[in-house]
């Protein structure tokens, strides 16, 4: 996955330069959701639907998650502080760098804490 996200990176740059930082961020966050919805639904579905379903919901889902979440969020914030602070443009996207690794770090432990048994389990598993 992070192998196919490195190929299609340049997307995210492209809207950025074409549509400017704003579109490009509601249009992944646009994604981003789409791609936890779809997550969700395959959650919800349980048994009421085939396990081939479920997996290609969950693997659509995360492939829309880490993609936008990644190219169209995280590198256009960066990509924009970087053109509004351009004296202080490492420390701007360090500090920006520190707080995503923070938010990873919480959505890990709650991750964990959600999907623990007996609770309703990843779709993967």
């Amino acid at each position: 996955a992070t192998f196919i996200g490195s190929l299609v990176a340049f997307l995210g740059g492209g809207i950025f330069d074409r549509l400017g930082p704003r579109a490009a961020v509601a249009l992944g966050g646009t994604i981003c959701t789409a791609g936890y919805m779809l997550i969700v639904l395959a959650i919800k579905l349980g048994d009421a639907a085939p396990s081939s379903i479920k997996m290609m919901l969950a693997a659509v889902g995360s492939a829309c998650a880490g993609y936008s979440s990644v190219s169209l969020l995280d590198n256009v914030v960066c990509m924009a502080c970087s053109l509004s602070f351009p004296a202080d443009r490492a420390a701007v996207v360090g500090y920006l760098k520190a707080v995503l690794a923070t938010a990873a770090g919480w959505w890990a432990l709650l991750w964990i804490h959600i999907f623990r048994e007996p609770g309703p389990g990843l779709v993967a598993y």
